[in-house]
């Protein structure tokens, strides 16, 4: 509800349930069960609590500023905190099920169950393969939290020890439900409180708040399974906790420099080729000696691939000729697994070009990229079906432009002539004669004293 007259903004009503609930309720857990953990999971836990406190704060700090700490947001902070938490919980369960030899198999059977789940679900986190049931993935999460619920109920009730563990579990495992489903209810829509608010308060904020702390609850009764799966285990094993945060992003790291690659530094345009592929992303990376170019292309199905080589030129505008270019067939080295979209196979190409020692300066060129299946020399071009960025004919794809700098002649101690937007005429160099029917070597020197990209013609007369 949007009044003039609020009492709280929308961002005191968040720093509101960030102080007042989130942070009293971990440091609760934190003191009544962390503490009485082994140093080592005492610490991890601590770390993590602390480390998903910092990432939340920035971002209520600094929203909409930053994409990378937006909480609702893929492929940035929080979400590789959150992928990392769920990953170290499902390694810890997996431990507990390896070191708890005197249990019985039975119970065993459920840590395996256990580390299982949370790591698909940190996958899940991690590569959004969720997105691809929308209409589904609630009740899909709904049952399968329920089940497991279920399940933990039914081994504290047959289990001697660690029942106080199990209900952690189950707590954590609550909290994080309200969150993600109850209150993942109410995402599309300005939640309305008793009181005005100024502004639009949407739900995801609580509900990712409420998601970090369920499973950073969670992960405390992880910890406190794995302490009482061995009662004095080797020095190793008791710090061995310590290093699945590093071990969880190791993991992910590859494919998460990829993804950041492709979500924020890349042109994200499209184009549809024929044979049944798409480029989805480019980068251009200019250089003094060449050119870096970085695509991302992806397929329903990688036979589409198959034999698939793509040129890059470097066109001259004025004559339509090529200055530089380099053909180059399809690697398979750098996979992409954007799961979350329709085309399942997805890959990055990388492709550096040399500028010749004779290459044209202070000339316009096209960037042009062309895609062909064949052998080098003797291809066929692949036609572009549609296309976000213009096309050259209807096989090329024009990327970008960029005009290649002389060096700079030594100033002249007063220009020929000064033009508008900082250009002047620095010197001519005329023949001094010509004849009938000969061709006219006419060179000029220009100088721009304003930083632009603007073009301009020029025109000879005699």
């Amino acid at each position: 509800m949007n009044s003039p007259d609020a009492a709280l903004t929308v961002q005191t009503i968040l720093r509101l349930f960030y102080f007042g609930l989130y942070l009293p309720l971990g440091l609760l857990v934190l003191w009544r069960f962390v503490g009485r953990l082994e140093r080592a999971s005492r610490a991890l836990a601590t770390l993590m609590l602390a480390a998903q406190a910092a990432v939340i704060f920035a971002s209520l700090e600094l929203q909409p500023e930053s994409t990378l700490w937006h909480l609702d947001g893929e492929w940035n902070i929080p979400a590789v905190l959150a992928a990392t938490q769920l990953a170290v919980i499902g390694m810890l369960a997996a431990l507990t099920a390896w070191l708890s030899k005197s249990l019985p198999l039975w119970n065993r059977a459920y840590f395996i169950a256990f580390g299982w789940l949370f790591l698909h679900l940190s996958r899940d986190e991690f590569y959004q393969f969720h997105e691809r049931s929308q209409a589904t993935f609630q009740l899909d999460y709904a049952n399968t939290g329920l089940a497991f619920a279920l399940l933990t109920l039914l081994v504290a009730w047959r289990s001697r020890g660690a029942v106080k563990w199990h209900a952690l579990l189950l707590a954590g495992l609550a909290v994080a439900g309200f969150g993600g489903l109850a209150v993942e209810s109410f995402r599309n829509d300005c939640v309305q409180l008793f009181i005005p608010v100024d502004g639009c308060l949407q739900a995801f904020h609580f509900e990712e708040m409420l998601e970090f702390l369920g499973m950073w609850i969670a992960l405390a009764a992880a910890l406190g399974h794995f302490c009482a799966s061995k009662p004095k285990p080797r020095r190793a094993i008791r710090w061995l906790p310590l290093a699945l945060p590093a071990l969880a992003i190791a993991l992910l790291a590859p494919t998460a420099r990829l993804e950041v690659e492709y979500r924020y530094l890349t042109v994200q345009k499209t184009a549809e080729i024929e044979s049944d592929f798409t480029m989805r992303a480019y980068r251009l990376q200019e250089s003094d000696g060449g050119l870096g170019l970085a695509l991302f292309l992806s397929a329903r199905h990688w036979k589409a691939f198959d034999g698939l080589g793509y040129s890059v030129h470097l066109v001259e505008q004025a004559s339509g000729k090529s200055a530089a270019g380099k053909d180059q067939y399809l690697a398979f080295d750098q996979r992409l697994n954007l799961r979350y979209t329709a085309h399942r196979d997805s890959y990055r190409q990388w492709l550096e070009l040399s500028y010749p020692h004779d290459m044209p300066r202070n000339r316009a060129l096209w960037v042009v990229l062309t895609f062909w299946r064949g052998e080098v020399g003797n291809f066929s071009r692949l036609r572009v079906l549609s296309s976000d960025l213009p096309l050259l004919s209807d096989s090329q794809i024009i990327l970008g432009e960029l005009v290649l700098q002389a060096p700079a002649p030594a100033a002249a101690s007063a220009p020929l002539a000064r033009f508008a937007n900082g250009v002047a005429l620095e010197a001519a160099d005329l023949p001094a004669r010509a004849a009938v029917g000969e061709n006219l070597a006419v060179a000029f020197a220009w100088r721009s004293d304003a930083d632009d990209r603007e073009d301009y013609a020029q025109f000879l007369h005699l």
